[in-house]
């Protein structure tokens, strides 16, 4: 065996946190002690039977029960000190954790773990490092053989051998960027540095994922996110599922931040399939719970503040609304990098969000991640879903938790009892700075005029401004680039500006470079006046809907429809091939700034498309078809909103009429 130095000398900053003071230098180098003198312990690596048995676990437990007194090597170290160290070995598996069932370090002693090269190390536990009930359990260590050491005075060591025990290794058989994914095709996911997941930047911080030891089993993940309050006090809570900690250890839970791919792969790629680069260094440690309940949800406080400068306090909104459209899911899927996913069609039923990803797939460790509205707001944490996979179609069902278990979670959320139905995200990312491009726009054209570094996007967005000069009217067109220079941004191609064009992808529309637009398998519309053809400046919003590069535009004039339109349920002008297209336009599409409505006798409820979606939206009770199960739903919610079908916020004679209307249809959604 070759001889490899022991060095826990880090590189770069590691963040821990969820103990009181933790040490902040590291076990210093340890000359010339070579590693293969130090005595091992020789796992037999991952028992891979066990995760037929149970597909929710990232690694098993095994128990070791040893403390510095039955094993490890003990050596003098030139300034009077022991250093006692010890190797742990579990030949494939893919990452490697500890438990410490007992922790009673004495005043002198500091213990880490790390792998043989130092570039991962947990943080430095000593005699001020808490010992909650259930043990201490250190970070993931992504290799298969750790180091785990301890310094201390001569006089401390007996008092080491009987307070510390090393209790378990968790060896890992998948998940953290490493491993294999056995259920999840991720191609169709986005990393949430893509340009699509840029809206959401600030919400993206707020989500974590976290992990936890089962009681009697092994570890296993969900995601969850950090949530604001009413107080602003960045007070650590934490929103999660309830199925995901039902049989937790909670002094095992450690939520790791900015768990994050680097760079945006390509959608739909076999880039996209394969691990990412994800950093585990920022972490927290430990939680209890404040409030569990019905449909699903956990309300935790973590026992630190959260390992990352840049956390998010996420907003929430508890109104009553019957239908979200738009929004995004962020989350951790398979414990992976995180993950980006736009929502739509999401409507609720009784005690859920349900509703469709038109971009990215939960699948397993997504449960508990937030639900966001098109406002950045948490309406609900991931229950579960119909089926995995990268389809649309697929269901998936986000508890009412805010609305449902508000008398429980007013106390944490709104502990002033201020009656707040909504508040926004607490964000630090308005910090952020990047470059701001600016171009004067004249007569609908447009040409560059100057490139500012480290603005914020709200100091960018103040630029825009109008005005008049010696060559006549003008604008002033700001664009930001978060964490860009002026050099890695194109503001200017011989004199014209190019910023940026519109981009199909699918049925949105997004202004973005050609490469960007290419890279999620969008269609490019280059043009030469961006100030009149971009999405936010007269790009029809149709356009991509019609996929036709010439589309008529519906404008202003007199009453009537052009050619190709049609008016639709409520009398405004819509693409007539909406109709029939496979999707249900009933108020989920707009045109003309207007929300298109084709779902109605006239159309053939949009041609046949929205059959399907009332099947499903008139089964109240989710027992697959229209009955009376459904009725016993109307009146039981009679007078509030949650049974609401029609839409207008109460449940009342026009919803029992449409359970009547569709009596005996299956919903297979």
């Amino acid at each position: 065996m070759k001889s490899c130095l022991m060095n826990f000398i880090v590189q770069t900053m590691l963040v821990c946190t969820g103990s009181a003071a933790m040490a902040d230098v590291s076990i210093p180098s340890q000359g010339h002690i070579p590693i293969e003198v130090v005595d091992v312990i020789r796992l037999t690596g991952p028992d891979y039977d066990l995760l037929e048995q149970d597909s929710k676990l990232i690694a098993i437990e095994t128990v070791v029960g040893c403390t510095a007194a039955t094993r490890g090597t003990w050596e003098h170290l030139p300034d009077g000190q022991m250093l006692w160290r010890l190797r742990v070995l579990s030949p494939g598996a893919v990452h490697l954790s500890f438990g410490f069932h007992k922790f009673d370090m004495p005043k002198t002693a500091s213990l880490q773990a790390g792998t043989l090269d130092g570039a991962e190390v947990t943080c430095v536990y000593d005699a001020s490092s808490p010992a909650p009930r259930g043990g201490v359990w250190t970070r993931v260590l992504r290799s298969d053989e750790i180091i785990i050491a301890a310094t201390m005075q001569p006089d401390d060591i007996r008092a080491f051998e009987r307070g510390v025990e090393l209790s378990v290794v968790n060896e890992g058989f998948r998940g953290f960027g490493v491993g294999s994914s056995s259920r999840t095709v991720f191609s169709c996911q986005k990393d949430v540095i893509c340009p699509i997941a840029h809206p959401w930047r600030c919400e993206v911080k707020s989500v974590g994922m976290y992990t936890f030891q089962v009681a009697g089993g092994g570890m296993s993940y969900c995601s969850g996110s950090l949530i604001n309050n009413t107080s602003q006090d960045r007070r650590p809570l934490f929103l999660t599922a309830q199925h995901c900690i039902e049989h937790a250890v909670m002094s095992s839970i450690r939520v790791y931040w900015n768990f994050e791919h680097s760079v945006c792969r390509v959608y739909n790629s076999d880039e996209a399939d394969d691990p990412g680069n994800g950093s585990l260094n920022q972490s927290t440690a430990g939680a209890q719970i404040l409030v569990s309940g019905v449909p699903d949800m956990a309300l935790l406080e973590l026992s630190g503040s959260p390992g990352a400068d840049d956390a998010t306090w996420a907003g929430w909104s508890r109104g009553s609304t019957a239908q979200l459209f738009g929004g995004a899911a962020i989350h951790h899927p398979d414990a992976q990098e995180k993950r980006f996913s736009t929502a739509n069609r999401t409507h609720s039923t009784v005690g859920w969000w349900g509703g469709s990803l038109s971009y990215g797939a939960v699948a397993g460790g997504s449960s508990g991640s937030p639900l966001f509205d098109d406002n950045g707001r948490i309406r609900g944490q991931l229950y579960g879903h119909d089926d995995l996979g990268c389809s649309s179609e697929n269901t998936h069902y986000y508890g009412l938790s805010l609305f449902y278990a508000w008398d429980s979670l007013q106390p944490y959320l709104d502990p002033g009892n201020s009656g707040t139905v909504q508040v926004d995200s607490l964000c630090s990312t308005n910090t952020w700075t990047g470059s701001c491009c600016l171009a004067i726009s004249r007569d609908g054209h447009s040409e560059f005029y100057d490139c500012l570094l480290d603005l914020t996007e709200a100091e960018c967005d103040d630029m825009f401004g109008e005005g008049s000069d010696d060559d006549g009217w003008y604008q002033l067109l700001p664009s930001f680039y978060l964490g860009r220079s002026c050099e890695d941004i194109i503001c200017e191609v011989d004199g014209e500006w190019t910023l940026t064009d519109p981009c199909c992808i699918g049925w949105t529309c997004i202004d973005v470079f050609e490469e960007t637009c290419l890279s999620l398998g969008g269609t490019f519309y280059p043009h030469e006046d961006d100030f009149n053809w971009s999405c936010s400046w007269g790009f029809p919003p149709a356009h991509c809907q019609l996929n036709d590069p010439d589309p008529p535009i519906n404008p202003p004039g007199p009453p009537g429809c052009p050619d190709l339109f049609v008016e639709d349920c409520e009398g405004h002008c819509a693409p007539e091939v909406w109709i029939g297209d496979g999707q249900c336009d009933y108020y989920e599409h707009y045109w003309d700034q207007h929300m298109i409505n084709f779902d109605c006798a006239a159309f053939d409820f949009d041609g046949g498309d929205c059959v399907e979606y009332w099947n499903c939206r008139v089964d109240i009770n989710g027992d697959s078809v229209v009955n009376a199960g459904d009725v016993e739903s109307i009146i039981y919610w009679w007078g509030q909103w949650v049974a609401d079908i029609d839409g207008d916020g109460n449940t009342g004679v026009t919803d029992l009429l449409m359970i009547l209307q569709w009596w005996g249809a299956q919903c297979s959604e």
